[in-house]
């Protein structure tokens, strides 16, 4: 059964892109301010990530979205 989630994301994504529908889909994208990749909303088009979209964010969700961040890359730094 997660075989066929997979595939099914996969298409909407794929469809996204293909027809140009720029909907928005939670996806990783590249953050160039925190130079780390993750999810967060962004508008899909025939060129592939339109733009990203930055959610209003209580400052608790704010300092958790920055720790994961500096997590993330603490990780990465790690494994280079």
């Amino acid at each position: 059964m997660c075989l066929y989630s997979i595939a099914a994301v996969a298409t909407t994504l794929a469809r996204d892109i293909l027809f140009d529908q720029h909907h928005v889909r939670t996806i990783s994208t590249y953050s160039e301010t925190d130079d780390v990749y993750y999810g967060a909303p962004a508008v899909l088009g025939r060129g592939g990530v339109q733009r990203r979209i930055k959610p209003d964010l209580s400052a608790e969700e704010q300092k958790s979205l920055e720790k994961s961040i500096k997590s993330m890359k603490e990780i990465i730094e790690k494994n280079q």
